[in-house]
C-alpha cells in the first residue's frame, strides 16, 4: 500500500447462481453417459443468453498475521 506495508491478499469468487450438488450414485450416472455433463451445461445456458456470473470479494491479512 502506499505506506509500504505489505499484506496478504485472498479473493473469494461467489456464483450467483448458487452451488447445485450431486449424490454419488448421480454423480456417477452422469458421468457414465456423459463425461462432459458441466461443460455442455455451461455452454447451453450461455448460449441462451443465461451468463454465470460472481460477486468478487477480497480480505486484505497484514503481513505478519497472515504469517501465523
Amino acid at each position: 500500500n502506499a505506506q509500504g506495508e505489505k499484506h496478504w491478499v485472498k479473493y473469494h469468487f461467489i456464483s450467483q447462481q448458487g452451488v447445485h450438488g450431486l449424490s454419488n450414485d448421480e454423480a456417477t450416472k452422469i458421468a457414465g453417459e456423459n463425461a462432459d455433463f458441466h461443460r455442455q451445461d455451461l455452454f447451453e445456458s450461455i448460449a441462451k443468453g443465461d451468463h454465470p456470473k460472481w460477486d468478487l470479494y477480497i480480505q486484505a491479512i497484514p503481513y505478519e498475521e497472515g504469517k501465523t
